[in-house]
């Protein structure tokens, strides 16, 4: 995904998600306060469930 700024190029994401379907990785990269490329890269993982029915208690 590209993100813009008033027609600017701002940001770039990538997305995958892992074998498992639990677990998907986020690689964002961007111009830094200095002009040079930034990269970061995100994990998240899926939340357990909570049983509803143990939830009500």
């Amino acid at each position: 995904m590209a993100l813009q700024k008033n027609g600017v190029l701002v940001s770039t994401r990538i997305y995958a998600v892992m074998p498992d379907g639990r677990s998907i990785i986020e690689t964002a990269v961007y111009s830094g306060k200095d002009g040079l490329l930034v990269m970061r890269t995100n994990y998240f993982m899926r939340a357990r469930q909570v049983d509803r029915a143990l939830s009500a208690r």
